[in-house]
């Protein structure tokens, strides 16, 4: 899992940044970062379904059913983070709006699942 994380947080160290100006190259960031607090927040539901036979936490993810696999949650990020720097990059004119777009669809599922119970820890 760790080298799953890796390459989620090396997205943007691979990105061209051609054509991008500084509030873009942000939003982008910001999404990576949101996609780690969600799937922080998806590991905490994993760990509930695996350590509490009463959870009451499930996905409603379509794509994952259920009982997710962290891998392929990460993964999935991964290749979608992939597919969007690629659209966003050949597509300037959406860009902005395209990443407002998305950071709010990633903060509403944030703070969907903070107040159901799910959290999201560093142990440092």
């Amino acid at each position: 899992m760790k080298w799953l994380i890796t390459a989620l947080l090396s997205l943007p160290c691979l990105a061209e940044w051609q054509g991008w100006n500084t509030t873009d190259k942000l939003l982008f960031k910001t999404k990576i970062v949101l996609d780690i607090i969600d799937v922080g927040q998806t590991y905490n539901l994993i760990t509930c379904q695996n350590t509490n036979e009463y959870c009451r936490y499930y996905e409603v993810n379509p794509l994952f059913g259920s009982t997710p696999d962290i891998e392929d949650l990460i993964a999935a990020k991964i290749v979608g983070n992939f597919f969007i720097y690629k659209i966003l990059d050949k597509v300037p004119a959406a860009r902005r709006k395209g990443l407002l777009l998305a950071n709010t669809m990633e903060l509403v599922v944030i703070y969907n699942n903070y107040n159901i119970g799910l959290e999201f820890k560093i142990n440092l």
